[in-house]
Formats: C-alpha cells, sequence, structure tokens
C-alpha cells in the first residue's frame, strides 16, 4: 500500500511527487527503479555550477 508523503512540490514545479512514486513503486514492487542516484547527483552538479556561474 501506498502512503502520501508530504513534500515542497511548490520549489520545482511539482517534480518530486512522479520521484516519490517511483520509488514508492519500486519499494513496494521489488522491482528496480529506473532514477539512477548517479544520473541525479550528475544532474545536480550541473545546476549547481550553473548556478554559479550565473552568480559569477
Amino acid at each position: 500500500m501506498l502512503r502520501r508523503i508530504p513534500t515542497a512540490y511548490d520549489g520545482h514545479g511539482g517534480g518530486e511527487r512522479p520521484l516519490f512514486r517511483e520509488f514508492l513503486t519500486s519499494v513496494a514492487s521489488g522491482i528496480p527503479s529506473t532514477i539512477s542516484a548517479k544520473v541525479s547527483a550528475e544532474s545536480h552538479r550541473i545546476a549547481f555550477a550553473a548556478m554559479e556561474s550565473a552568480a559569477t
């Protein structure tokens, strides 16, 4: 059974909702998630670099 987890939808335009759903479905079903921590970390690194570049 999936449970609702409160998240901060405002900061990312609702982007957390599908990520949480994917994660919880993966845990409940035992099927590996299609979301990769490695890819997520890389995309965050790129975003942080872009923010630093814009600020400097």
